[in-house]
């Protein structure tokens, strides 16, 4: 599984944009609830649609489905603004490129 919060933001990122800091924590802890979820409930997103004459699945397992929806969909949200960091924090052409240190 890749992680949406890979890299970790450096200093000079967070100095320019604080946000990224809760971003990337929320980030792990969507990143850990799905993988949780996952080991408890293997079959999420494995099953197709459930013929009319089964019961419903159990409360849990539809709320947890519940769940996964909403956190790719808020994944997806937050790369999106991690992007647009990206891109509206873009480094003049006359800044020095972080790597170059004087010493």
């Amino acid at each position: 599984m890749t992680s949406i919060i890979d890299p970790l933001p450096t200093p000079k990122q967070i100095e320019k944009a604080p946000e990224r800091v809760v971003l990337h924590a929320l980030g792990h802890a969507i990143e850990l609830t799905l993988r949780t979820l996952a080991a408890v409930h293997p079959e999420l997103g494995q099953r197709a649609e459930r013929p009319y004459w089964l019961s419903e699945p159990p409360r849990p397992e539809i709320a947890a489905e519940r769940i996964v929806v909403a956190a790719q969909e808020l994944e997806k949200c937050i790369c999106q603004y991690l992007l647009a960091l990206e891109i509206g924090t873009a480094p003049e052409p006359d800044d020095p490129p972080e790597d170059d240190l004087p010493f």
